[in-house]
């Protein structure tokens, strides 16, 4: 069955870590310049990037595609279809590439559209590939769990905090790390059937797969949200919560729009599910926030004070 031409960039950007020094010439010329290629023979593209037709069929299998002729067209189909969607929600410029291209002349009303374009094509790309199966079994996961403790480093780790935050409204006894050395801490209290939620786009770092294994060690229940599910981190994870793959280009200037905001949809989704799984004490739990907070409208709060 013929691949989704749409996918091409994903699968250019899975197989990019693996590649060598060469193919990645090839890659970063491929995702960066989909039209040059489109009418481009195999000998223009070698030119190009500096490497031999070998070097060129080996990132063509890498993709899974069959030779030099699938993917040129594949690479025309796909940047077709991105750019339809983006003049579709009159956010596209002139970008044919998988990334919204920033140029750096843009006015700051400009910057702004497009930085809120590549928010919206992340999270679409991820409610694409949401794995409904591994979404179920990570919701059954946190909601048998006693405790749940979630990490994560540098942007995940500013995730894994919101994540934090959402499981405690979800209900769920979450605690927070983005230190890898009081992370272990956090885990080694958990217990048979707690859970650990580990937040890492490229999910190589080894305090990751360090701490996925510590839990499964605790009989904890371990969930990955990543980006790379070949990762090694993933061999530890019950539940691997597959976001797409992070494109080895320079163009995004919002880590948000590159790394947060998958992550952020895909904590927000599980802490949702949650919630509505255990709707009745959800509900009791708001109200009695909403009882305090309303409380505070228009007067201190003055009870306990000496």
């Amino acid at each position: 069955m013929k691949k989704d031409s749409a996918t091409i960039f994903d699968d250019l950007a899975r197989a990019y870590p693996a590649l060598t020094a060469p193919q990645k010439r090839v890659a970063d010329y491929l995702l960066r310049h989909p039209e040059k290629v489109r009418n481009a023979p195999i000998k223009a593209l070698c030119r190009a990037t500096g490497v031999s037709e070998p070097v060129v069929f080996a990132v063509c299998r890498a993709a899974g595609r069959r030779g030099y002729r699938e993917l040129k067209l594949d690479l025309a189909e796909g940047a077709a279809v991105l750019k339809a969607r983006r003049v579709s929600k009159g956010a596209a410029g002139d970008a044919c590439g998988p990334d919204v291209e920033i140029e750096g002349g843009e006015t700051p009303v400009e910057l702004a559209r497009k930085i809120g374009a590549a928010y919206v094509e992340s999270v679409e790309d991820a409610i694409r590939m949401l794995d409904g199966r591994a979404f179920e079994a990570a919701v059954g996961i946190l909601l048998a769990a006693r405790r749940v403790a979630v990490f994560g480093m540098g942007v995940s780790g500013h995730v894994a905090a919101m994540a934090q935050y959402a499981f405690l409204r979800a209900g769920l006894a979450a605690t927070f790390s983005s230190d890898p050395y009081v992370q272990l801490v956090h885990l080694a209290a958990l217990g048979r059937g707690d859970a650990a939620v580990a937040i890492s786009y490229i999910g190589e770092q080894p305090e990751t797969a360090e701490g996925l294994a510590l839990a499964r060690r605790r009989d904890a229940r371990p969930v990955l949200i990543t980006g790379n599910r070949a990762s090694p981190a993933a061999a530890y994870a019950d539940a691997v919560l597959e976001l797409p793959p992070r494109r080895p280009l320079s163009s995004y200037v919002s880590l948000g729009a590159r790394i947060a905001a998958a992550e952020l949809y895909v904590v927000d989704a599980l802490a949702a599910a949650v919630a509505l799984a255990r709707r009745a004490e959800f509900d009791e739990r708001a109200a009695a926030v909403r009882e305090v907070t309303e409380a505070r409208k228009g007067r201190g709060f003055t009870e306990g004070r000496r």
